[in-house]
């Protein structure tokens, strides 16, 4: 297996290299603190911390280490492309649903989504079938919508566009996506998930495991 970190050691090598900024951020790659304690800290972020550079690529038209690190990315996903993107998952998630949808196009969408989605929508022109989650019975938390429930709004629907749902939720409870995905792929319709609190959910696990 590949053990690689392209991103970070092209950082850590235009740190070496020992250069004078003149451009943005405007900390200049050092920290400035009267607390000892944390300019220790941030002297090594910072020095990490710069704008596009020859040596160290550009997100908007990558050719190097970001270009590297977005197919490794692909690879260990398994899927056909990864693209990064800054901003938080809201720009992720107005990205696909305005690739996706046209202006009129309807689509099928869990009702308990984060107001980007709503957003991106809106954005599109597009409109919305809010589906109800299914109710988890401890917490009360709304997870992904029961199979059945999908399965009747595609019938009922069949004009729809695309359909959304947001895996794991957004306190990191987490559904099994694979029946929903397969009954919405049997029409040919693709899905939109957003899994921006993926992470938490992990972080939930591993405190789980460590109890």
């Amino acid at each position: 297996m590949l053990h690689r970190a392209p991103m970070f050691e092209a950082l850590a090598e235009h740190s070496r290299a020992g250069g004078r900024a003149f451009h943005v951020p405007g900390h200049k790659q050092r920290a400035s603190f009267s607390h000892e304690e944390a300019a220790v800290y941030y002297d090594s972020i910072a020095a990490l911390d710069v704008t596009e550079l020859p040596d160290t690529d550009d997100l908007h038209h990558p050719i190097g280490s970001l270009l590297e690190a977005q197919q490794l990315a692909a690879d260990c996903y398994g899927t056909d492309e990864t693209r990064f993107l800054v901003g938080g998952s809201t720009a992720g998630n107005l990205a696909m649903i305005l690739g996706q949808c046209e202006p009129g196009d309807l689509v099928i969408v869990q009702r308990n989504v984060h107001k980007s989605v709503i957003h991106g929508l809106m954005l599109a022109g597009a409109r919305a079938v809010l589906l109800s989650p299914e109710i988890d019975p401890i917490s009360g938390l709304g997870l992904l919508p029961h199979p059945e429930r999908l399965d009747r709004a595609l019938e009922q629907y069949p004009e729809a566009r695309g359909v959304i749902l947001t895996n794991p939720n957004y306190y990191g409870m987490t559904g099994d996506l694979a029946p929903l995905v397969r009954l919405v792929h049997e029409r040919s319709i693709p899905v939109m998930v957003d899994e921006a609190h993926g992470p938490i959910s992990a972080s939930i696990r591993d405190f789980q495991a460590l109890r």
